[in-house]
């Protein structure tokens, strides 16, 4: 899979409001140019999911309890997004009313790939990464500096 990088979104981004992926099952992935993102999985019946938005080199997400994986305690990101584009080097992630500004690098070295439902080849979006919350804790971001 070919990395996409910011001069791809310089160059589309007058000619479309976003740019989209589909892996073989079908499932697409979704960059709008207003930073929005969204997978669609065809197992869900292609429902659009807000997975988060891209701003200044981030990628802000939010996630809550549900969304933690309890047996590792971890938090999932979607492993296609983060291993195929340059486009951000940074998660800003809100969990517990506490923010984590996470380098890429990290949760890409760090985190444990796990397959759910037709990820099994490390093609599909639905492929996660997850990152032991032990390793996110460090990059909590001061409170004083939040606002």
């Amino acid at each position: 899979m070919e990395t996409l990088t910011i001069e791809d979104f310089k160059k589309h981004m007058n000619t479309a409001s976003r740019m989209q992926a589909a892996d073989k099952e079908g499932n697409t992935l979704t960059i709008y140019f207003n930073g929005r993102v969204e997978l669609a999985i065809i197992s869900e019946g292609a429902r659009k999911r807000n997975i988060g938005y891209i701003k200044d080199n981030y990628l802000y997400v939010h996630r809550e309890e549900n969304h933690l994986h309890f047996k590792s305690n971890s938090l999932g990101f979607n492993y296609i997004l983060l291993k195929h584009t340059s486009i951000f080097d940074y998660i800003m992630i809100d969990f517990r009313d506490v923010i984590y500004r996470v380098p890429k690098a990290t949760i890409l070295s760090h985190g444990n790939i796990m397959n759910f439902k037709n990820s099994q080849d490390g093609n599909s979006f639905e492929l996660q990464i997850f990152l032991n919350l032990n390793f996110i804790k460090p990059f909590q971001v001061d409170p004083e500096l939040k606002s």
